[in-house]
């Protein structure tokens, strides 16, 4: 027969695993409740149901332009990326080695954007614009023919480009890839151009209902025939190519320009940065801001955004030297970073989700993950 203490001891233990199983049920409880409540719910909460957030450090520093760098973009590979600044130079980097693989000179120094084709790298595209009214789309790589070995490049002064895209009348705010052979630019015309990189000659469709100079425009992640756009105009504007017209619907709310432009990884909104020291984030079906991201310690432009790969979190960069990690569904500042000495002047996630790269009017680009 059991002893006193042995019946004490087997009683300790059932209750204790009693306890965690009650413990898992509640945890499990919440989490289904989680679940199935919607963004505004959440957010009244004040407390999501993710994991806690892990502040990231710098991990790369990229050295070698001479003047304000003003765009960065990633390759598809996560690896690679590309960046223009006011050298008139655009510098293709491996991000893993901190290596400049590639340098082009631009015809003009005032080169505002850039972006990267999402191809292999191989077959991959760079493009940059500015002041100068252009879109100059070169190859990374040389093409290489069957059976032959891969040339060198010719040296920056020299590199072609394999297209020239003139159709716009201002200046060239940003850039896109919406296939391997496409281009999406914005303007200061206040238009947004299509053009084939085969018929660079002419613009392929033309989209017109900004009523001021569009800032920025970003590709839907699975639909390459949906994107939206952002202008002066203090308005997002949601477009789909395959409609006569072209256009969806207006997003309305900022205050003041907006700068930036980013699509939610779960396809169904978009965030903006916008010169009221803000950013929104807009849900398309609803048409209409679902969440605002900024504090009364907050006050300078927004220049850039981005989301991070599960769309949990925003990232934001701001004319006060600063970048921003906001909470997407509480909206909760969780990391502020001042790592440069001057104007962020774009941020950046990886399609992989797991670096940030960030761009400044110091001249240096710095990589955190």
């Amino acid at each position: 027969m059991a002893s006193d203490d042995d019946m004490k001891a087997r009683f300790e233990a059932v209750s204790s695993a009693v306890s965690a199983l009650r413990k898992q049920l509640a945890d499990e409880r919440s989490r289904r409740k989680a679940a199935d409540e919607n963004l505004l719910q959440l957010a009244s909460t004040g407390s999501p149901p993710a994991a806690n957030f892990r502040k990231i450090g710098i991990s790369r520093l990229l050295r070698g332009h001479f003047d304000k760098v003003h765009h960065i973009s990633w390759a598809g590979d996560s690896r690679h990326c590309v960046s223009v600044a006011q050298d008139g130079k655009i510098i293709i980097w491996d991000a893993f080695s901190t290596h400049k693989l590639q340098c082009v000179a631009l015809r003009s120094r005032y080169v505002m954007t850039c972006a990267f084709s999402q191809a292999a790298l191989d077959h991959s595209l760079v493009a940059a614009g500015g002041l100068d009214d252009t879109c100059s789309v070169y190859r990374v790589f040389p093409e290489q023919e069957d059976g032959k070995e891969r040339v060198e490049y010719p040296p920056a002064s020299k590199r072609p480009p394999v297209a020239e895209l003139m159709q716009h009348t201002g200046y060239i705010s940003s850039i896109c890839f919406p296939s391997a052979s496409k281009v999406l630019t914005a303007s200061g015309d206040k238009t947004c151009i299509l053009s084939d990189l085969e018929r660079a000659d002419r613009a392929e469709r033309v989209f017109e209902a900004h009523t001021s100079d569009v800032m920025s425009v970003a590709m839907h992640p699975a639909d390459p025939n949906v994107f939206v756009s952002g202008g002066c105009d203090k308005e997002a504007k949601l477009w789909d190519i395959r409609l006569p017209s072209g256009f969806v619907a207006s997003f309305a709310g900022h205050e003041d320009d907006i700068n930036s432009v980013s699509f939610f990884p779960g396809k169904t909104g978009f965030a903006t940065a916008s010169d009221d020291a803000t950013v929104r984030f807009f849900d398309i079906r609803a048409v209409h801001c679902v969440n605002i991201f900024g504090d009364d310690n907050v006050v300078s432009t927004g220049t850039s955004c981005s989301f991070s790969g599960s769309g949990k979190y925003i990232f934001a960069g701001y004319d006060d030297f600063h970048w921003r990690c906001w909470d997407t569904v509480t909206g909760n500042l969780l990391q502020d970073e001042s790592a440069f000495d001057n104007r962020v002047s774009s941020v950046s996630v990886s399609p992989d989700g797991l670096a940030l790269a960030a761009s400044s009017w110091d001249s240096f680009i710095k990589i955190w993950a």
